[in-house]
């Protein structure tokens, strides 16, 4: 299938020392579903910090993957129930992380759809954050 021209909105959570953050960004994004699943292409929103970057997340049935390329650099591997280890590159330095998916959920179409992703940041054994992604995809207003 095509790439389809969509609008995103991504609500996310982020839980450190008892403290919740919470932020929300639309942009414009592309969808494509594949044979594997989900396809999904944006820019990240200035207000992020994380400068020029591309996102690219693939949804699939059992796991997501989000690769950043620009200035900030990773590739987060969520499958739920397991660990995986992250190198974060970012323009403030380089980030040794690991990811523990807890939740991982999509009913995304060519129409769209949402899907939300729950899972643990930590470094040498202790735990950084603890964050829940939550992404709806719509048709872009004309």
């Amino acid at each position: 299938m095509e790439q389809k021209d969509m609008m995103l909105t991504l609500r996310g959570e982020q839980r450190v020392d008892g403290q919740v953050h919470q932020t929300t960004h639309t942009v414009p994004c592309t969808l494509e579903i594949t044979e594997e699943g989900a396809v999904v292409r944006y820019r990240e929103a200035e207000e992020t910090g994380l400068g020029e970057t591309e996102t690219v997340l693939r949804l699939g049935e059992a796991e997501a993957v989000m690769e950043r390329r620009g200035d900030t650099r990773t590739r987060m591997r969520f499958v739920v129930g397991q660990r995986h280890r992250v190198d974060y590159e970012t323009p403030a330095g380089a980030l040794r992380l690991e990811v523990r998916t807890t939740f991982l959920s999509h009913n995304i179409t060519a129409d769209g759809g949402k899907a939300m992703i729950r899972y643990h940041l930590s470094s040498g054994g202790e735990t950084v954050a603890n964050h829940t992604l939550k992404l709806n995809i719509e048709e872009r207003k004309r």
